[in-house]
């Protein structure tokens, strides 16, 4: 199956883990992300995981946890992508969003967000409470 997204999948997941030349090691392998004996051959991880339908992606669903049986499963790309530690988060009237949910919610671009928080120093209340782009 080499060359399916499956295959690919399993490929980067043991890159991140076990190759400490790979560039995202660090938040992987040498974070003590270790991956099951099973899931060390591309047929284990295939029986447990099964098929990746289009547009998912591979998530452990305790980001501290490990690649094994019951922490993962496929996840539409644009959830995987909230969890990444590179995303802020910012609380607003009770109620905490990413930027890019933020955005979305207020119609208004992601960017915009960020320049009002970063180059213009807003505050998050005001930040989100204005309409508009910059």
């Amino acid at each position: 199956m080499f060359g399916t997204p499956e295959y690919s999948s399993w490929a980067s997941m043991k890159a991140r883990c076990l190759n400490e030349n790979n560039s995202r090691y660090h938040r992987y392998g040498s974070r003590g992300i270790r991956i099951c004996d099973r899931w060390l051959s591309f047929e284990g991880f295939y029986a447990d995981m099964g098929p990746r339908p289009p547009g998912f992606s591979l998530d452990r669903i305790d980001n501290d946890g490990h690649y094994e049986p019951g922490n993962c499963a496929w996840i539409p790309m644009r959830d995987q992508g909230r969890k990444t530690c590179r995303i802020r988060n910012l609380t607003h009237n009770g109620v905490t969003r990413s930027i890019a949910e933020w955005a979305r919610h207020l119609g208004v671009k992601p960017h915009a967000i960020s320049m009002r928080l970063n180059k213009y120093g807003w505050t998050v209340e005001k930040a989100l409470s204005t309409g508009g782009e910059l």
